[in-house]
């Protein structure tokens, strides 16, 4: 999600879907899903994260970040790493304002090549 013009990107569904690297070709995402709203009066609101498999990333599972966001729902997804990553792997980046859901998600197995990994990362979230 970016930054919406007159309107933020609000109320989208990202449900049941196995997001993750390429499976026949070289290359890791340093983010699979991800929400860069930059406005905070043009915030991207009321989305929903849910029941995915989220797995090989370098950098974010799902990252919603600190400015330009507002209430935000993540519940039931499955991050994981099923290779190391080259980054520093965190599961959830929760930068968004507003009342945010953040449930029954599984994050695990966060590979990494020597770094330290987060499950779960706030800045400024409520």
């Amino acid at each position: 999600f970016s930054t919406g013009a007159l309107t933020g990107n609000d109320n989208n569904v990202i449900t049941d879907n196995q997001v993750r690297d390429l499976s026949t070709a070289t290359g890791v995402p340093q983010i699979l899903i991800g929400s860069f709203g930059s406005s905070a009066v043009v915030a991207n609101s009321s989305n929903t994260v849910s029941n995915n498999e989220l797995f090989n990333f370098n950098g974010y599972g799902i990252f919603i970040n600190t400015v330009g966001n507002d209430s935000w729902t993540l519940s039931g997804n499955n991050i994981h790493q099923v290779n190391a990553a080259t980054g520093l792997p965190t599961g959830i980046y929760m930068g968004s304002g507003g009342t945010n859901v953040i449930a029954d998600n599984s994050i695990h197995d966060l590979l990494t090549t020597g770094a330290m990994s987060y499950a779960i990362s706030f800045n400024g979230a409520s």
